[in-house]
Order: C-alpha cells, then structure tokens, then sequence
C-alpha cells in the first residue's frame, strides 16, 4: 500500500478545491462591485 500517493492525491484536490474557492470569491466580487454592491 503506497499511502503517500493517497496523501498526494488528497493535498492535490484540496488545493483544487482551495483555488475553486478562491477564484469563485474574486468572480463574486468583481460581479457584486460591477452591480454597485460591496462587501
């Protein structure tokens, strides 16, 4: 059983995930800034 590779795997898709985020915020925002609003 290879667990670092798990382990890779996993880091990898949190940083996916992270960066999803991440850009889905920044998306949000300049969206909600064009519209007048802000937060």
């Amino acid at each position: 059983m290879n667990d670092d590779h798990s382990f890779t795997d996993r880091a990898n898709l949190y940083c996916f995930i992270i960066l999803n985020r991440t850009f889905q915020l920044y998306f949000l925002k300049k969206v909600y800034s064009k519209n007048g609003l802000s937060f």
